[in-house]
């Protein structure tokens, strides 16, 4: 039996989803990630200084605050657009040395 984790005053409450909630949100999340593809083309690595200020999914976004990752480092603003476009890059010696250690 598969549920989803509500929480109520405090306390964690397993309850059953129907399967048109499971459809409803799985097709959320399906637009959710639609509506960040389409935003990879425009990202401009300039105006990334956060995470949260990429496009990716909700879900992600709180894996990562709650991994402690915040702040973009200068090659993750600039290597990040590329992954996620799917394109090819290359860091060269400059990027790598300004990365602090």
């Amino acid at each position: 039996s598969s549920g989803i984790n509500a929480e109520y005053g405090g306390a964690k409450k397993n309850m059953k989803m129907s399967r048109g909630g499971k459809r409803e949100m799985r097709n959320n999340y399906d637009e959710e990630i639609y509506t960040c593809t389409a935003r990879y083309p425009h990202i401009n690595p300039d105006n990334l200084v956060k995470f949260v200020d990429l496009p990716l999914s909700s879900r992600t976004l709180a894996g990562l605050e709650s991994a402690g990752f915040i702040t973009l480092t200068s090659i993750q603003r600039q290597s990040i657009p590329h992954c996620l476009r799917g394109s090819d890059f290359q860091i060269d010696e400059e990027m790598v040395m300004a990365c602090p250690r």
